[in-house]
């Protein structure tokens, strides 16, 4: 489906991974993105406590299909604890 991020050739057992593979454009924003992602969830604490409670979420807009974005809000449980 598109998520998956794995080395280029298959894994066998009696040989190294394909590093090679690591440097690439691609893998190298892959790994800023989810750097990036880790600093918001560093940040906002509060993300990982509420993650199950359907309250905590609400979405702003889940229709904008044309430009591939999602908007929503998350909510912690003081009134201070909010990301959008």
């Amino acid at each position: 489906m598109g998520q998956r991020i794995r080395a280029g050739a298959e894994w066998a057992y009696d040989r190294s991974l394909d590093c090679t593979s690591f440097n690439t454009s691609t893998m190298r924003a892959s790994r800023l993105l989810v750097a990036d992602l880790n600093q918001v969830y560093l940040k906002n604490r509060f993300l990982g406590k509420s993650d199950y409670d359907h309250q905590s979420f609400q979405w702003i807009n889940a229709q904008d299909a044309n430009s591939s974005v999602l908007s929503f809000v998350r909510f912690g449980a003081r009134p201070e604890e909010v990301l959008l």
